[in-house]
């Protein structure tokens, strides 16, 4: 579920940060972009997103125990 909702509160909080202390307004923040680095954040935004989904292991593997081996005596 942070995968989700990460993306979306990052953008907002670059952007805040960007009218309060660059004093400038959204629409002149976005137009000052470089296309090329605008295009690399937006993969990056969407690899951060991926990253929950393409770390965890899949779930209907048999050898994924969450439960530690505990040796018996």
């Amino acid at each position: 579920m942070a995968g989700v909702a990460a993306p979306g509160i990052l953008p907002c909080a670059e952007l805040l940060l960007a009218v309060v202390l660059a004093g400038r307004n959204v629409a002149e923040y976005i137009a000052g972009r470089d296309p090329v680095s605008g295009s690399v954040y937006l993969s990056m935004l969407v690899a951060f997103a991926a990253m929950p989904w393409l770390h965890h292991p899949r779930r209907d593997d048999p050898y994924d125990n969450p439960v530690p081996f505990v040796a018996q005596a």
